[in-house]
């Protein structure tokens, strides 16, 4: 895994990004350092936007006990979504196929403490996947 600051992870050969900056996570999927097909990780997140994008996105809302709460899919350029229950959000370009559903277990996350400060550790080992 490569570090890009000491706030986000970005592991290029699994094709996700955990965000946790405050820009970087308002930039998202849009940020131009992330390479096409990422699948991104915002923490904290329970509030998204797609204000610039230039294409629809698939959303997932994460409680704090890794259970996905809420599920978007192909939602177009211009839209905000909110879940209270979220403590992050997965987020990715659309694209047919497999994506979380709500129950599933998306991530085994840190303490809600670790979250208030940026989120450590891993992401799913099956993340690349959706």
């Amino acid at each position: 895994m490569m570090t890009r600051n000491k706030e986000s992870m970005l592991d290029c050969q699994r094709g996700f990004a955990i965000l946790t900056g405050l820009f970087e996570r308002m930039r998202g999927l849009k940020d131009p350092a992330l390479r096409a097909g990422t699948t991104v990780v915002l923490a904290p997140c329970r509030d998204i936007h797609t204000v610039g994008m230039a294409e629809a996105v698939d959303v997932a809302f994460v409680d704090k006990g890794g259970v996905v709460v809420g599920v978007h899919r192909s939602v177009p350029p211009g839209r905000r979504l909110r879940c209270i229950r979220a403590k992050l959000t997965i987020e990715r370009a659309s694209r047919p196929g497999k994506w979380y559903e709500i129950g599933d277990r998306a991530l085994a996350l840190p303490s809600s403490e670790s979250l208030e400060q940026g989120l450590e550790g891993e992401g799913h080992e099956n993340m690349s996947d959706l």
